[in-house]
């Protein structure tokens, strides 16, 4: 018995759409007089790294100048690459430079000043002080510390 793998039907539909919106992209941004140097938002973050088997860093939160909704760290758009080897310990005093929002608006929809780090593809305790994201969050001006060893 031989067994033949069959095409989907519908297997051009991801290319057909990645066409369409490459398309409507460029016929919107090509239409567009550009004006002044557009903000480097693909530039290489800065690279921090551990120095005697400890990485100790503040990252500040807090929203671009222009009152947009993007978090800025230390006044970048880019979080910095963090540079750590196993057995390394890193400490993060992360600050919540938000701004507050009134409690009246909050009860309507639900108010994103309240922040904290998560922390992907590492082993690291659900606790206190390391990856505990239900309990731990920090207010407008407060801030968290994380120690996690790599």
């Amino acid at each position: 018995m031989a067994w033949k793998l069959s095409t989907p039907r519908f297997a051009s539909v991801p290319r057909i759409a990645a066409a369409a919106i490459a398309a409507v992209a460029a016929a919107v941004f090509c239409s567009r007089e550009l004006v002044g140097k557009p903000p480097d938002l693909l530039s290489n973050p800065p690279e921090l790294r551990a120095k005697h088997h400890t990485l100790s860093l503040t990252l500040h939160a807090a929203i671009t100048s222009d009152g947009g909704n993007s978090f800025y760290f230390n006044g970048e758009p880019n979080a910095p690459i963090l540079r750590l080897s196993p057995g390394d310990q890193l400490k993060i005093n992360y600050v919540n430079d938000l701004p507050a929002k009134a409690k009246e608006s909050c009860a309507i929809t639900p108010c994103m000043d309240m922040t904290n780090l998560h922390f992907h593809g590492l082993t690291v305790s659900p606790n206190a002080p390391q990856d505990d994201v239900l309990n731990m969050m920090a207010m407008p001006g407060q801030s968290l510390r994380y120690t996690v060893q790599i």
